[in-house]
């Protein structure tokens, strides 16, 4: 047992140098528990040291953390400055074609935070809409939020978890969105599955998703261009392209 006997003139100075001998014991010995109720009961309500609290009120809250794994994706989004449109098939599987362009400090992110059921739950800020599946049934794409129904079949998910969604800009602003989305979705289906993909296997894979799966029509750009980021010139030979 440690006692510790303080005599200063002050109580908010006596207050401060208590706080600094005990912290680290509590640190060690009561993490674990309402650090709140147990200096409250020592000092009361009124006399309580605030940097005791706010410290271990901290600690609370990286435990809830802990407590609930989240897993995170995001890729940004992207402005051309050339050569768009040449990279839409057929036109660059017959003739070949080039873009310059870079991406932008905004971005698309996505959010996963296991459950433990087989409930999965969508929920898109953006459009301001939740989507609710069974992993013991198939998807359907039936106009809500098949973007996110398309990318779950493609990574196989099949434990249940909360997905949330979240955009710097509209849909429809010409920055890729889609596109940035569903690259920020496979990426954090991918850490969560434990999946090493390369960039060109990121983006090739989103393409594949949006393009050939959904029946989205467009390019290869704006898949390509969220997978790398940065500034780019990016030839398009149809699904073997160079960055």
């Amino acid at each position: 047992m440690l006692f510790v006997t303080v005599q200063t003139a002050e109580k908010s100075v006596q207050k401060r140098v208590l706080s600094w001998l005990i912290k680290p014991i509590l640190h060690q010995f009561f993490h674990r528990m309402d650090i709140r109720c147990f200096l409250t009961g020592i000092f009361g309500q009124e006399d309580a040291p605030s940097e005791l609290l706010h410290s271990f009120r901290k600690i609370n809250i990286r435990q809830r953390e802990e407590t609930h794994m989240v897993i995170r994706g995001r890729a940004p989004l992207r402005v051309s400055f050339g050569g768009g449109g040449t990279d839409v098939a057929p036109f660059c599987e017959e003739q070949g074609g080039a873009i310059i362009g870079s991406t932008i400090n905004k971005y698309a992110y996505c959010s996963i935070v296991p459950r433990e059921d087989d409930q999965i739950v969508v929920h898109s800020l953006d459009f301001d809409m939740t989507v609710k599946y069974n992993t013991s049934e198939n998807y359907v794409y039936d106009g809500k939020l098949d973007l996110v129904t398309a990318a779950l079949n493609a990574m196989g998910i099949d434990q249940g978890c909360e997905v949330y969604l979240q955009c710097d800009a509209p849909p429809g602003s010409g920055l890729g969105t889609s596109s940035t989305v569903m690259v920020a979705m496979l990426t954090a289906m991918a850490r969560w599955k434990g999946v090493m993909m390369d960039a060109y296997a990121l983006a090739d894979l989103a393409y594949q998703v949006e393009r050939l799966d959904l029946k989205i029509e467009g390019g290869y750009q704006d898949q390509y261009a969220a997978a790398f980021g940065g500034f780019n010139f990016i030839e398009f030979h149809g699904r073997n392209n160079v960055v």
